[in-house]
């Protein structure tokens, strides 16, 4: 399937890029830094939460475990518990052992190109991957059903309610859904779990998985002159393009640079 990146190329992105272009490295980043704070939004089992507390209080000294337990479920008696910050905590220790690198299913999003791209200035990397991709250094998750490569589910629906001590393939899927507000972004993703804390990692596509760079129509001829010929340096079966605008329409399309 055709999957697509973009890219700023200012200033230190500009390494970043080639490094997917070239070296094929795909960044990983930790689920808890996405740019959308209201994205995996979990609420954690009630039944969960319980005996994470009960843990919690069973540290304290002199605390017997069984005696921990009832306290913890004392709490939740009432219906109307006062848990402090510990709800969150519980949810964000479950998203940090999480990581995803996110690519989209068209390279002509206007929005896209805007956000990511650095205003139509940076480029839009072509990727042809398997839905099996097989990724040296990181093994990507199976999710319910589908491969490494998953579409994101938009929905208007409240945050999803997971059990966060076994990792289910019902608690991933909270990581295939957004609010519909980012419909546009036709996002699919790449998503594997690693227990030790990063802000995130890398990992290597397969060979021949890049296709093309388009470069975004602000993009200096100067600039363009100079990373393309980086490109083809290194991998001169990548096609290196420039998007373009059709006068009297909100749409963009592109066409390859000659040598």
């Amino acid at each position: 399937m055709k999957l697509y990146k973009y890219k700023s190329i200012n200033g230190p992105h500009r390494d970043h890029a080639l490094d997917l272009i070239i070296k094929r490295n795909a960044y990983f980043r930790n689920s808890d830094q996405l740019n959308d704070p209201f994205e995996i939004d979990i609420d954690i089992h009630k039944d969960r939460r319980i005996g994470e507390l009960g843990k919690i209080i069973a540290s304290k000294p002199g605390m017997r475990e069984e005696m921990a337990n009832t306290i913890a479920r004392d709490i939740f008696s009432s219906g109307d518990s006062d848990e402090g910050n510990f709800p969150d905590e519980l949810a964000r220790s479950f998203k940090r052992n999480f990581y995803i690198f996110c690519m989209s299913g068209a390279p002509d999003i206007v929005a896209l190109w805007s956000y990511y791209a650095d205003n139509h200035s940076g480029v839009c990397i072509e990727m042809e991957l398997d839905e099996d991709v097989a990724m040296r250094h990181i093994k990507p998750s199976i999710i319910k059903g589908n491969k490494a490569i998953f579409n994101v589910d938009y929905d208007d629906d409240t945050p999803n309610i997971v059990d966060s001590d076994n990792y289910s393939e019902e608690s991933l899927l909270v990581f295939k859904r957004k609010h519909n507000s980012w419909k546009t972004e036709m996002e699919s993703r790449i998503i594997f779990y690693n227990a030790i804390y990063s802000d995130g990692y890398k990992g290597e596509l397969p060979p021949n998985s890049i296709k093309s760079v388009t470069f975004g129509m602000r993009c200096s001829d100067a600039e363009l002159d100079s990373m393309a010929g980086d490109i083809r340096q290194h991998c001169p079966e990548i096609v290196i393009k420039r998007a373009y605008k059709i006068p009297g329409h909100r749409r963009l399309l592109s066409k390859p640079v000659p040598f």
